[in-house]
């Protein structure tokens, strides 16, 4: 867990006027559905079956400051998927005294929810810790998350090789 917040940070520069801030959002919602696929216990055959179902039902447990239907649709969907946004959020990154969650008005005459970056990424990392920590007490979960990774595994680095 703490590489992909490595590499996310990387290349979105949290807390820094530079970098892809977009892609904090787009690689969170990521993450998201990856640990919704250990939480929902995903193989390889139903890949596609209940993405949905099990994304949502992995934010309302350990997201629950979010709506599950809004973050699918609007940063998992259309965000992930059309790089376009719903009505929904309006994404910014720096903001302090409590911007995050903040409602505000659009310049199209449409309210907004604004989601911070860095409390964004905050907030999936407190979410990660929770799910890792219930895997431990909680044996139905581990069970879940054990198929998920017998049947898809986990992504990982191949070192190259060095040519003489």
């Amino acid at each position: 867990m703490n590489k992909f917040f490595y590499e996310v940070k990387k290349i979105a520069k949290p807390g820094e006027e530079n970098g892809c801030k977009l892609i904090g959002f787009i690689l969170g919602s990521l993450f998201i559905d990856y640990l919704a696929g250990f939480y929902g216990g995903t193989t390889i055959d139903k890949i596609n079956k209940d993405t949905g179902k099990k994304y949502k039902d992995f934010v309302v447990k350990y997201l629950s400051q979010y709506k599950a239907d809004d973050l699918w649709r609007d940063i998992r969907s259309r965000l992930v998927h059309n790089y376009s946004v719903g009505g929904t959020y309006g994404f910014t990154h720096m903001e302090k005294d409590g911007k995050h969650f903040e409602v505000v008005m659009h310049e199209d005459g449409k309210s907004r929810i604004v989601l911070n970056l860095e409390d964004f990424l905050d907030d999936l990392e407190k979410a990660a810790e929770n799910y890792l920590n219930d895997l431990l007490l909680d044996d139905g979960l581990y069970l879940k998350a054990s198929v998920r990774y017998q049947s898809i595994g986990l992504i990982s680095y191949i070192k190259p090789a060095i040519k003489n």
